[in-house]
């Protein structure tokens, strides 16, 4: 079996929280993006829809965070696309 290192060890303790920390923070990413497209639709309103696009963003730098610590670097590139279209939402929406 392989020895671990230092940042293996540190981390290893904190990863349940951080999967809750992450999970959290995408359903509530989710929630408010589905309430603010709703809300876009019926009173032409982008609030909360903005705010979701916001959190979205947080989320896929979490994310981003957790690849780079796992040395997964192909699965970051992955997220590449998602974080620019999130980001292409929050400017539109910043300007309604």
């Amino acid at each position: 079996m392989a020895k671990r290192t230092f940042r293996e060890e540190s981390m290893a303790g904190i990863v349940p929280a951080l999967l809750i920390c992450i999970t959290i923070l995408e359903l509530a990413a989710g929630a408010l993006s589905a309430v603010g497209c709703v809300l876009v639709i019926v009173l032409k309103d982008s609030t909360i829809a903005f705010y979701g696009a916001i959190l979205s963003a947080a989320a896929i730098t979490a994310l981003f965070f957790g690849q780079r610590i796992a040395k997964d670097y192909a699965g970051a590139a992955v997220l590449v696309p998602y974080f620019l279209l999130t980001l292409v939402a929050i400017y539109l929406l910043a300007q309604g």
